[in-house]
């Protein structure tokens, strides 16, 4: 089931979504979430679920993933029933946050604008009787549901919200799709990560940790669903220099995935077109940011044969586990009897006159 998840998000971008008038407004969609962010967050999602449209997703992923459509039909019912339900009720749009404060041990919190003067009570109701949540517990603050672990809620409803004015940027360089998600550490963790790691391992292509640490501010990634599909990556630097920095690391690091290393296989061996996937993944340099922008053809050349590797390489697995058990269920009969079990006798059929 969580494979079939998987490939939904990746695949969620060869999909077309339904219309929607409603413009960007990168400010409205901070200031949703913006009671809820203090200095130890450090990611924030948020999703249409107006804009997705489940059954063009399962007809792309039928298409890349040959012989899973009873999986596909288990993953739609049970999808279908999730957004169904909350699309139902009145939700439309999900921010999902990430806070260093609920590291470790609990999950991360949503939050759920409310129209008006709803006081979200259908809501909360459907969302705890559905087993997705059943850890949640939903309740109102300010003019938005949220629904965290109790700990977290006792948490929030003693927060201090911290300014974070990089939010509605990347917001905005996100663009108006129906799927965002937005990586915003803080200075603090950017101190912590440098006292920890002062320099890369040689895997991640070495030099001082600072070209990360102070070369990447925030980054923002949103998912195009209609007219066509697209990617686009952006990530937010100090000045152009440190995205430069930041850039050549980056190439630097996917290069290496295509060498022999000590401890892995070549993903050169192991992806078709490894090559072209690295031109299209090293990111570009556009004043102090780095962008990454793929279309419907670029993501549909990429995913296409990366999915076909992963099933033939499942389907290999699955093979040598049959013989693996064959061969310990003839070790477990050669225990007791001495010997292998007798090979079959096989003869032609004689014909009856």
């Amino acid at each position: 089931m969580s494979r079939i998840i998987a490939w939904t998000l990746l695949l969620t971008l060869a999909a077309p979504s339904l219309a929607d008038d409603k413009k960007l407004d990168a400010e409205a969609r901070a200031k949703a979430v913006a009671p809820f962010i203090d200095e130890q967050t450090i990611a924030v999602g948020h999703a249409d679920l107006t804009r997705v449209d489940l059954d063009a997703i399962i007809a792309k992923l039928t298409e890349y993933v040959k012989g899973s459509e009873p999986a596909l039909a288990e993953a739609k019912k049970e999808l279908g029933d999730w957004l169904g339900a909350w699309t139902k009720v009145g939700v439309r749009d999900l921010y999902v946050v990430v806070s260093l404060a609920d590291i470790p041990g609990q999950s991360p919190f949503l939050v759920i604008p409310l129209e008006g003067d709803g006081d979200g009570k259908v809501i909360g109701e459907a969302m705890n009787r559905s087993k997705h949540f059943e850890h949640f517990k939903f309740e109102k603050i300010g003019s938005a549901l949220v629904g965290g672990s109790q700990k977290t809620m006792a948490r929030l409803k003693a927060l201090k919200p911290d300014n974070r004015p990089e939010l509605a940027k990347a917001f905005k360089a996100a663009g108006d799709t129906a799927i965002q998600a937005i990586l915003i550490p803080t200075n603090e963790n950017r101190k912590v990560v440098e006292e920890i790691m002062p320099k890369l391992p040689q895997e991640l292509g070495g030099g001082p940790i600072s070209v990360i640490t102070r070369g990447f501010l925030w980054a923002a990634v949103g998912v195009d669903l209609s007219p066509k599909a697209s990617l686009r990556v952006t990530v937010q630097s100090q000045d152009a220099a440190s995205a430069q920095k930041l850039r050549d690391l980056t190439a630097k690091f996917l290069f290496l995935q295509g060498e022999e290393g000590p401890h892995n296989q070549k993903a050169r061996d192991f992806l078709p077109g490894f090559d072209k996937l690295v031109e299209q993944l090293t990111p570009k340099v556009q004043e102090d940011r780095l962008v990454v922008t793929l279309d419907e053809k670029d993501l549909a050349a990429t995913l296409k044969p990366i999915v076909a590797k992963i099933e033939d390489t499942r389907e290999d697995r699955n093979l040598t586990n049959n013989f693996k058990q064959i061969g310990l269920a003839m070790h477990n009969t050669m225990i007791p009897t001495g010997t292998f079990p007798p090979w079959p006798i096989l003869t032609k059929p004689t014909s009856r006159s």
